[in-house]
């Protein structure tokens, strides 16, 4: 979400006309400009409309960091596939730099790391080759989250040769209070188990 994105939802969400959100501060021709990303607005102004209208300014900010880390997240998810897809190791080794490089490390970077190290191994034929502690590691971060994600699903799916078939048999895995029945109910109600 834009700031432009964000102030729009905020003046809709508060019943608001463009001329009644900014006041007398802007013009309501320059204020849609923002609204629809063709301008940008001074952080003098745009403070002055947040407080103008009771606007928290940290949770207003939260909003716009958090959908760019969203989009920014499925950018670096297309690169790693889009890499993978035409071999191009130097370009998973670039994107895999970039998510080491940033200052969060949030969960979905983690998860997007072990993607691009799993994608490497297999492109240069060195899966077997990864140390135990990476493959720990990626494990640890599979079973990190209680409630599994799309992309949760996506790194299982990517690092199941790591598994020996005994733990996932074992039923060592739990994810999120979920055992291989919730997971895989249609095997284990046919009887087999695995």
């Amino acid at each position: 979400m834009t700031i432009g994105e964000a102030l729009k939802a905020e003046r809709k969400r508060l019943g608001l006309s463009q001329s009644q959100m900014t006041g007398n501060l802007i013009t309501k021709s320059h204020y849609s400009k923002i609204e629809r990303d063709l301008f940008d607005i001074r952080t003098n102004d745009l403070l002055t409309i947040l407080n103008l209208h009771n606007i928290d300014v940290v949770e207003f900010f939260k909003k716009i960091s958090i959908t760019n880390q969203e989009e920014n997240t499925k950018a670096y998810l297309a690169q790693l596939h889009a890499a993978y897809y035409t071999r191009n190791i130097k370009k998973i080794e670039q994107t895999s730099s970039k998510l080491k490089n940033k200052q969060l490390q949030t969960p979905e970077l983690k998860n997007l790391e072990a993607q691009a190290s799993l994608l490497k191994a297999y492109l240069t034929n060195s899966i077997n080759t990864l140390s135990d502690k990476s493959k720990e590691n990626i494990k640890k971060i599979i079973f990190s989250n209680d409630e599994w994600q799309l992309e949760d699903l996506r790194l299982f799916a990517i690092a199941i040769s790591l598994f020996d078939i005994s733990e996932l048999n074992s039923g060592n895995y739990i994810m999120g209070g979920m055992t291989r029945a919730h997971l895989f109910p249609a095997v284990w109600v046919l009887g087999s188990g695995v």
